[in-house]
């Protein structure tokens, strides 16, 4: 299929600009993802890492720590969809995150057993020192105290133990026979014109694919795993009223205004690919690139 392919940095570095040009007076809150309704749309539609990454993750452990697999600590979890990946290859997952509503949606969910859910920062674990072969964080470390993070994560991992970091842009490579850049053009624009004053400044490190996080130790590497999807016009608008930023915007202009706009790129979608069908019977086909950090503790 033939399909353009953009690097994140061309859609990522727009909300940075938008934010500077319309900085706001108070800054939103780096914590965007607490309430009861974002935690529900997060379990409800945020996409699931893809597998591959967390058997890399695994994998790199592997080349140099030989033992049992007792503990992982999947901190900033979420709702989980990492941790049930993680969850095969260990005696047990201990899965944190500050988010009271997002524990709550976590354990209300029919996941693994060997998966405990405790609410706590990131840069304060309820573990042993030296107790974790991997200290895990998907899509979360861009909100963090990353040296108090570190710090923790010196004290709890094993001796060959992996800190891994991974996270994602928005989708920015549509696949489409003739359709690419116009599909493109109505995601930057709601993304960057629409959201861009809206975002809290953790974005930044996403929107650099975390090029300016590095971690402490001396084997330090970064990957990339690109996964395919699939999602209806209708899914895929319901994904984008999981961002913070989007119920940042709903905060500062009511539910109505944020009806308005995610109307307005239902309708740039339809105009971009010539059609006036319902969104749910639109389907988008994208690639979402994850990019991955990881280091063993000497």
């Amino acid at each position: 299929m033939y399909s353009i392919f953009y690097t994140s940095s061309i859609l990522l570095q727009s909300p940075t600009a938008a934010f500077t040009k319309k900085r706001m007076a108070k800054e939103w809150s780096q914590r965007g993802y607490e309430s009861t309704v974002i935690a529900s749309r997060y379990v409800d539609f945020r996409p699931k890492p893809p597998q591959q990454l967390t058997e890399r993750i695994v994998e790199f452990l592997k080349e140099k720590y030989p033992g049992d697999l007792s503990l992982c600590l999947d901190v900033g979890c979420g709702s989980g969809q990492c941790s049930v990946l993680l969850s095969p290859h260990f005696e047990k997952v201990l899965a944190t995150d500050i988010s009271c509503s997002q524990i709550d949606v976590a354990k209300s969910q029919n996941l693994p057993s060997n998966i405990e859910f405790r609410v706590c920062p990131a840069e304060q674990s309820p573990v042993e020192d030296g107790s974790v072969q991997i200290v895990n964080a998907g899509v979360c470390a861009h909100w963090f105290d990353l040296p108090m993070f570190f710090k923790e994560v010196d004290r709890v991992l094993c001796s060959n133990g992996v800190v891994a970091l991974f996270s994602y842009g928005p989708p920015v490579v549509f696949l489409h026979p003739t359709k690419s850049e116009e599909l493109f053009a109505a995601l930057k624009f709601f993304y960057s014109d629409r959201l861009g004053p809206y975002w809290a400044s953790g974005v930044k490190h996403t929107e650099n694919e975390y090029a300016d996080i590095n971690l402490p130790y001396p084997d330090f590497v970064r990957e990339e795993v690109w996964k395919e999807e699939n999602l209806t016009l209708a899914g895929f608008v319901e994904y984008l009223t999981s961002w913070c930023s989007y119920n940042n915007y709903c905060k500062a202009n009511g539910d109505s205004a944020g009806h308005e706009i995610l109307q307005e790129f239902t309708s740039n979608v339809q105009k971009a690919l010539e059609t006036t069908h319902d969104p749910q019977e639109i389907e988008l086909h994208f690639k979402r690139k994850y990019f991955l950090l990881m280091a063993h503790k000497p």
